[in-house]
């Protein structure tokens, strides 16, 4: 990884992978902007002194990709009144997964089949699940000034299809978001190597070990299949439902 992508990340006490997506260059010769977006893993690890640095760090709106179910396991910490309720917009948001049967059936055939792959889940909730991804964005267009923050729960893969979507959007060149997405790796693998390590099964954990992985080639994948299905991120999110203006407003928001 490039000094760069290492200095982007944002050491808040106990929380592993949280980062600012600015100071990536465009095609066009812009970059995007620093202190507008952080995707990040879970937050209720953070300590009081962490949630204090995410305030501090300028984040205004956090946006919850998980599930109600993976609420109730690990409660964010700005999602209850506290002190920081009128400091912080929360929302939970979680791209509408397991809402619907037909999506729900071809995620699980995706980590099912023989050829299971986190890209092959991917390109499924791309496929079905594209109105809960355009909430997302609309609520990134509404979003009041100050940083938006998303996250799910390893702030890997649906974090990561956010950032994706954003970058892109932004007209960031495919490679420099697959080394964004590779750059959890870095971060989660203390998290991965103990979970791992808990997994007595060989075959069981070299499964586990490929579908926790965040690979370039994941992203690569991911970015054609975008391209080449749906005509980009712009026609994606078109499609979906966004306005030209919405697009115009979410570029205006990363981008310098």
């Amino acid at each position: 990884m490039s000094p760069d992508q290492l200095d982007r990340r944002l050491r808040w006490e106990a929380c592993y992978n949280a980062r600012d997506l600015g100071g990536y260059s465009t095609t066009d010769g812009s970059f995007t902007r620093w202190g507008a977006f952080v995707r990040a893993d879970n937050l209720s690890r953070l300590t009081p002194a962490g949630q204090a640095a995410l305030i501090e760090y300028g984040v205004r709106t956090v946006i919850d990709l998980r599930r109600a179910y993976e609420l109730t396991i690990d409660r964010n910490p700005f999602a209850a009144p506290s002190e920081h309720m009128h400091a912080v917009t929360y929302l939970n948001l979680p791209l509408g997964l397991g809402a619907d049967q037909e999506g729900i059936r071809a995620v699980q055939a995706a980590e099912q089949g023989d050829q299971a792959s986190l890209s092959a889940i991917f390109r499924q909730v791309l496929d079905h699940y594209w109105r809960g991804i355009a909430g997302v964005m609309r609520a990134i267009v509404a979003a009041p000034p100050g940083a938006v923050l998303f996250h799910c729960h390893a702030g890997k893969d649906r974090t990561g299809m956010v950032a994706a979507l954003l970058l892109a959007l932004a007209g960031v060149p495919n490679a420099t978001i697959a080394e964004d997405y590779a750059l959890s790796q870095l971060c989660l693998q203390p998290l991965f190597d103990d979970w791992l390590n808990r997994e007595p099964d060989p075959a069981k954990r070299e499964a586990s070990a490929r579908m926790l992985g965040a690979v370039p080639e994941t992203m690569f994948e991911i970015l054609a299949y975008l391209d080449t299905q749906h005509g980009g991120a712009a026609r994606y999110l078109r499609a979906a439902g966004l306005s030209d203006a919405d697009l115009d407003q979410l570029r205006q928001r990363i981008r310098e």
